[in-house]
């Protein structure tokens, strides 16, 4: 893949070096979306960037492959089926389709949902040779998360390709992110539908807010579990004191508990060598005692034979 391509070019590429790799006579169809950010940044494409550059790439993967694409394109890799059709695609956060999730299909005590939402401060991408670029908003209440692409390769080879200028991409990521102010909403919750869910899909919740779905999970009979990951950046701190008191707290108690095994132990043992030495004494008097009633008997003796002796004339 030496050469420039879109996104949705370079997934077709993947797709079809997959198809000769396993044999699949079965066509596997990828979509294109016009809309999708990244696609093409300022009219120039995309190429993985030589291992002369970076070395050898460690993975073998075509998922990793297809992760890095939808990094880019700021969101995740679908695949589905229709009729028997398989297709893979890059979908995008905050489509406008979405899925309303009534109360009444959620299962009893399954449904958290945050009173606040999450918004992206900053996207930081580095690169190999050492440089970065970034963009970042200049409002505190923005938050202060940061995106991270610095392992990606096609954004390295787009750098390099490009003479060190890859701030349209990450200029695309940063619109993406902040100015269309994606909703995301954490919630978790278990409801029972016959929809089906695809990661990163806009939801109505239960009630009546928005999020996306960065989290799936289906059980036959269990129906989803659903979930927007996220913290709240304000309480991180007073959560980071409440663990660490938790873990001191932990800690005591396994000393305390070590300690009164060790214990009870040694109060076990201490126990058995008192009853081993309380029968090794009771037994050196029961011989004792018989040494005693022996000495005793025979001196009896003694003094009845003398008698008969006497009563005898002896």
């Amino acid at each position: 893949m030496k050469a420039e391509r879109d996104l949705t070019d370079n997934l077709e590429v993947i797709i079809n070096l997959v198809k000769g790799i396993v044999g699949e006579d079965k066509e596997i169809a990828y979509r294109a979306d016009k809309y999708m950010v990244n696609n093409r940044p300022d009219n120039r494409g995309y190429m993985l960037l030589p291992s002369d550059k970076i070395g050898e790439i460690s993975t073998r993967n075509p998922r990793d492959y297809l992760s890095w694409l939808a990094e880019l394109a700021c969101g995740f890799v679908f695949v589905g089926y229709d009729e028997g059709d398989a297709w893979i695609k890059i979908g995008q956060y905050w489509e406008n389709e979405f899925i309303e999730i009534l109360p009444d299909e959620t299962e009893l005590n399954s449904c958290e949902i945050s009173d606040f939402t999450l918004k992206f401060n900053r996207v930081y991408a580095k690169i190999y040779n050492g440089h970065y670029g970034s963009r970042y908003s200049s409002q505190p209440a923005a938050g202060g998360i940061i995106i991270d692409i610095s392992d990606n390769p096609f954004k390295d080879g787009y750098w390099e390709c490009h003479n060190g200028n890859a701030m349209d991409v990450i200029s695309g990521m940063y619109e993406k992110l902040t100015v269309d102010r994606i909703n995301f909403r954490p919630f978790r919750l278990k409801c029972h539908k016959t929809e089906f869910f695809e990661l990163g899909q806009k939801v109505k919740l239960p009630n009546g807010e928005y999020s996306l779905l960065t989290g799936i999970k289906w059980q036959f009979r269990g129906g989803y579990t659903l979930s927007c990951a996220g913290r709240d950046t304000r309480i991180l701190s007073v959560a980071a004191k409440r663990s660490q008191a938790a873990k001191v707290k932990d800690m005591a108690y396994t000393k305390i508990n070590t300690e009164k095994s060790k214990i009870l132990k040694q109060l076990e043992s201490d126990k058995s060598d008192l009853q081993g030495q309380i029968s090794s004494k009771d037994t050196a008097i029961s011989n004792l005692g018989s040494r005693i009633q022996n000495l005793v008997d025979e001196d009896f003796q003694g003094q009845i034979d003398e008698i008969w002796k006497v009563l005898n004339g002896g």
